[in-house]
């Protein structure tokens, strides 16, 4: 398909990019970047209005009709052997919303909770686009965790 969608021969891309697996390395690292110019950048400065702003872009981002949910995901759910991204994915949520949500919730217990919900509901949102929920449900689950987070 890429072949024919680009207009170069297989011995073209295999020079270009060394493998199928490189190339699906190289594409995963620009999504990676996208995803954190655009999602994980609202994460700073690291407070509640910030992590509210990172909710409503992950929402805008899942919505979106070239996105259908989240490639490392997506990649991870049509092989297991993916997987290993996607647990590397859910560290960098992790590690981006922590200091949002301890800027507001000095009790680190209560704080790693909050975290775990967070991820946990973000993940939630990002398969629902995924399995095909339209903007009215990711919409309501975005405005929940909005006001969740705005009760802390």
């Amino acid at each position: 398909m890429l072949e024919r969608e680009l207009g170069l021969s297989q011995s073209s891309l295999y020079n270009a990019f060394g493998s199928k697996a490189d190339l699906l390395d190289r594409v995963v690292d620009r999504y990676q970047q996208d995803l954190d110019a655009e999602v994980l950048a609202r994460l700073e400065p690291a407070d509640r209005d910030a992590l509210v702003d990172f909710v409503d872009a992950v929402a805008r981002w899942v919505g979106r009709d070239e996105h259908r949910g989240c490639l490392i995901l997506n990649l991870a759910t049509e092989d297991p052997a993916e997987g290993y991204r996607l647990d590397a994915y859910r560290l960098r949520l992790r590690r981006a919303v922590k200091p949002a949500v301890r800027s507001f919730t000095p009790d680190a217990g209560e704080a790693a909770a909050r975290t775990d919900l967070v991820v946990s509901t973000v993940l939630g949102l990002v398969v629902s686009a995924r399995a095909g929920a339209g903007r009215a449900e990711l919409g309501r689950i975005r405005r929940a965790l909005r006001t969740q987070i705005l009760a802390w």
